[in-house]
């Protein structure tokens, strides 16, 4: 058995209480043991500590700001005031920012004895004032998500010259155009009585719905669709019911959305919404994940996400679940109302809308189909490595396991793919890689980011040198892509080596940046090969060897 570092203890843990699993403690503890190289008795003692351990307090990162007062209104003590959030990203926040998201709040009826402005509300505006192009919003139903993402583009649009905001309701046109004028325009025309004297124009035009005003140039448009986003051009595009749409529509609509960005300086898009039904394929899911790698602002209220519906059988054990992850309990909704629903509403359901915890169901993202990848297999011996091929190292991000594949094609410019090490830890890939690539005279294929630079700078020491070729994420995508292509056109061939075939098993579609490349639900699992055997096959196409100039006379 070898020593785990606490990072991979945690992810063993998570492993075993993940609520997808459907078989027993038992049996997911026997599972999981065995995969990361424990013994099962070790990691029921890891489980039962990390479940009887004391919730770590959560806070927000604070701002950097030293504005502490917005007129007479005191932000960051309100801001401050309310729970904490489960994450959060950097803050930031100017008198002139936090001043014009009070001015929104303040057209929409709020900042009042009656209505006052929530901690959360006022989080949302901070996070966003960071500026990160790709942001993420996830709040429980009733603690005024909308609301607030409404109030930030309205101040926006009211003091920024010529600036336009998008907001697309992910569920249906209808629904956007409800909110519009059920929330919006009513309290607009009651605050602003006189349409002579108004500083904004409300159309309410099926199709057209949006605000504009006359002295900045900005508006804040409703959007019915897709197609509504076509061709135009955004300050800020916010992609509202974002866990709604199935894979299709998110992959149509960010297709759509992020082009309306790209002539506008410091434009952001804002995914946002309340957990779904699905994690795979979901949009709010997947933004998630990437603000939680720091690839996007983030803002997130839930409950821990191991918490299952065995978690909520009693009231109980459900109260100090939603009091730690809804921030709008005692002040946009009661404690008792969220009881009765508790009572009333399906555990599934409530977790979601209450507790922010996603649902299991979804579309599938695998990669490779289990019976296109069966029949590419070769069940003879493993063949001789060729004259020429390309070998690629890949390393598991917790240096659990590492890999070493060659790729090539034979005669009839058929792929193949070979593991030809593969083993926990890294720390025989010094010795054993430096001598194959030494022996076979071929370059280093690799990525150029994560840990796998641990061992390629290591080996770059060595002497005698050999040769590297380090991907950049862009060529990294593009094999994976290249893989998947012969996969299905049944071209590739394997060699039904085990350590590819559990690779495949668990490997899903994991998007970077805007493609898309290998990657796997539980990060425990191992998908070395298969990534390597993607790296070796395109480096080895784009090495292919030049051909003699033979002069004809």
């Amino acid at each position: 058995m070898h020593q785990m570092d606490d990072i991979s203890k945690a992810r063993a843990v998570k492993s075993v209480l993940d609520p997808r699993r459907k078989s027993s403690r038992t049996a997911a503890i026997n599972a999981v043991a065995k995969r990361v190289g424990v013994s099962s008795s070790t990691l029921r003692r890891w489980v039962l500590a990390a479940e009887s351990a004391p919730a770590p307090k959560r806070t927000a990162r604070k701002s950097k700001s030293a504005v502490q007062f917005v007129g007479d209104f005191d932000w960051v003590g309100v801001r401050d005031s309310g729970i904490a959030p489960r994450t959060c990203s950097a803050l930031g926040g100017t008198e002139e920012t936090r001043r014009r998201f009070i001015r929104g709040a303040e057209a929409l009826g709020l900042n009042t004895e009656k209505k006052p402005i929530h901690p959360q509300q006022l989080l949302v505006s901070d996070m966003l004032a960071v500026g990160l192009g790709q942001n993420v919003i996830m709040l429980p139903r009733r603690s005024s998500k909308s609301t607030s993402l409404i109030a930030e583009g309205l101040g926006r649009a009211w003091e920024l010259e010529d600036y336009r905001v998008g907001i697309l309701t992910m569920t249906t046109g209808k629904a956007g155009r409800a909110r519009f004028l059920k929330d919006v325009v009513p309290v607009l025309e009651r605050k602003y009585p006189d349409k002579s004297s108004r500083p904004f124009k409300i159309v309410k035009s099926a199709g057209q719905e949006r605000v504009e005003f006359l002295q900045s140039g900005g508006m804040v448009c409703w959007l019915s669709s897709i197609d509504d986003l076509i061709g135009e051009a955004f300050d800020m595009v916010i992609l509202d019911e974002a866990s709604k749409a199935d894979a299709e529509k998110a992959e149509e609509t960010l297709s759509a959305a992020l082009p309306t960005l790209d002539t506008r300086p410091d434009a952001q898009i804002v995914v946002a919404g309340t957990a779904g039904e699905f994690r795979t394929g979901n949009l709010l899911w997947n933004w998630l994940e990437d603000g939680h790698a720091g690839e996007a602002g983030i803002l997130e209220y839930c409950a821990p996400e191991h918490t299952t519906i065995e978690d909520i059988e009693s009231w109980e054990t459900t109260l100090p679940l939603v009091l730690e992850a809804h921030p709008g309990i005692g002040t946009l909704t009661t404690i008792e109302r969220v009881q009765t629903n508790w009572r009333t509403m399906k555990p599934e359901k409530f977790l979601r809308e209450y507790l922010s915890i996603f649902g299991i169901e979804g579309v599938s993202n695998r990669m490779i189909k289990p019976d296109v990848w069966g029949k590419r297999a070769d069940d003879g011996d493993l063949p001789k490595i060729p004259e020429r091929f390309a070998v690629a190292l890949t390393v598991h991000r917790d240096q659990t396991v590492a890999s070493l594949t060659i790729a090539w094609r034979d005669e009839k410019a058929k792929p193949h793919a070979m593991v030809i090490m593969h083993d926990r830890g890294v720390a025989w890939v010094q010795e054993k890689v430096h001598a194959f690539c030494l022996k076979y005279k071929v370059p280093l294929v690799h990525d150029s980011l994560g840990v796998v630079l641990v061992e390629t700078e290591a080996l770059a020491q060595k002497r005698p040198q050999i040769r590297f070729s380090p991907q950049s994420t862009r060529n990294i995508t593009t094999a994976a892509a290249l893989l998947v292509k012969e996969i299905d056109t049944g071209h590739f061939v394997h060699h039904n080596q085990a350590a590819m075939n559990d690779a495949v098993a668990v490997a899903v579609k994991r998007r970077i940046l805007s493609a898309w490349g290998f990657g796997t639900t539980d990060p425990i699992d191992d998908i070395t090969p298969l990534e390597g055997a993607a790296m070796a096959l395109r480096a080895y196409d784009q090495d292919r060897p030049k051909q003699k100039f033979v002069p004809n006379f």
